[in-house]
């Protein structure tokens, strides 16, 4: 969603104002629900699979084609991810001649913010026996276990990740335009820009594994919780074996305060967490001075500029950073940038 707008008004024969404004919103909203089948050694993808061999490869190659192994974890899961951004832009402005001067000055100010939601509900049961079949179009099996069955889940694991960003600038400008009639001379240019920019980050990304240890009840004595999935979830012709299990609902996932009760977490969400955190700041001063030129040369026309440019940039950062004895360090980054002068053609 968005719109623009724009005003003009001729105040008098040499003073025009104008103004623009814009504002943009987006929203999106995405849910998945997915069936892991874990066969790897460490990470997330870790399970106690054990290889049944033998496995069959491509031809002259070492790329697997087929092959099965035994009590293979298996992880049904929902996650939803949430962006929402918004930016708003406010600028005005004036422009007054007189004879060979012309004055352009300009306010503007510009403030976004944005949002992203990540949260996901794994389960997870044992795969006596899982088949993948990569021959032709790739088809994964399970034997001895109905996914579709609720009973046979228990809570795996809890993703909550929540970061918020804002930004802000604030700009401003004059410029001066003067004809000249001194031969090689045809314009003097001269100017001053002010911008100041902020952005801020807040959030965190947790994530929680569970064992037994945790003593929570099966998914399946949870109100609303589970759910089985549409037959034939994979629509074609492509006969494969898995078709349907049991997941997370979406509603689950959406009720993150009662998600974060149930597992024993604050139902408000945890702290925000310091690796998620920065305040950027940042000034700009310039000025400059410019001269613009044209003549003939042998018939030719020729033209161009010259001018000096002055920049000056004050930033400030707040963050953190990893401590080495664990935790964090706060770091205060307020650095004055020398000035920068630029002489030439631009």
């Amino acid at each position: 969603n968005g719109f623009n707008t724009s005003v003009q008004l001729q105040a008098t024969d040499n003073l025009q104002l104008y103004g623009d404004g814009l504002f943009n919103q987006t929203d999106n909203r995405e849910d998945n629900q997915l069936i892991y089948i874990r066969t790897g050694t460490s990470g997330i993808r870790a399970s106690a699979a054990v290889a049944l061999p033998p496995f069959e490869f491509a031809p002259g190659t070492n790329y697997f084609q087929y092959g099965s192994y035994a009590d293979a974890k298996t992880t049904p899961s929902t996650y939803l991810q949430d962006n929402e951004y918004e930016t708003a832009q406010g600028v005005l402005g004036a422009q007054w001649t007189l004879d060979r001067v012309s004055v352009t000055g300009e306010v503007g100010y510009t403030i976004s913010k944005g949002s992203n939601q990540f949260t996901e509900i794994g389960t997870k049961t044992n795969g006596p026996l899982y088949t993948l079949d990569l021959r032709s179009i790739p088809n994964p099996a399970m034997f001895g276990v109905d996914l579709a069955d609720p009973a046979i889940y228990e809570f795996d694991r809890y993703a909550d990740n929540d970061t918020r960003t804002r930004g802000s600038e604030t700009v401003a400008s004059v410029d001066v335009d003067y004809a000249l009639d001194a031969g090689l001379l045809s314009q003097l240019r001269g100017g001053i820009r002010y911008a100041d920019r902020t952005a801020k980050r807040r959030g965190f990304n947790a994530s929680y594994s569970f064992t037994t240890d945790n003593n929570l009840p099966l998914p399946s004595a949870v109100p609303g919780m589970l759910e089985i999935t549409d037959d034939e979830v994979f629509r074609g012709e492509y006969d494969l074996a898995i078709q349907q299990w049991a997941v997370p609902t979406i509603a689950a996932v959406r009720n993150r305060r009662a998600a974060r009760t149930l597992f024993g977490l604050d139902p408000s969400g945890p702290p925000d967490a310091p690796s998620q955190f920065y305040d950027i700041n940042e000034r700009t001063y310039a000025a400059y001075g410019q001269v613009l030129y044209e003549f003939t040369l042998g018939g030719v026309p020729i033209d161009g500029n010259a001018g000096v440019r002055y920049v000056k940039t004050e930033p400030t950062l707040q963050g953190f950073r990893s401590a080495q004895g664990g935790g964090f360090d706060a770091v205060t980054v307020d650095t004055c940038r020398r000035p920068r002068r630029q002489s030439g053609a631009f």
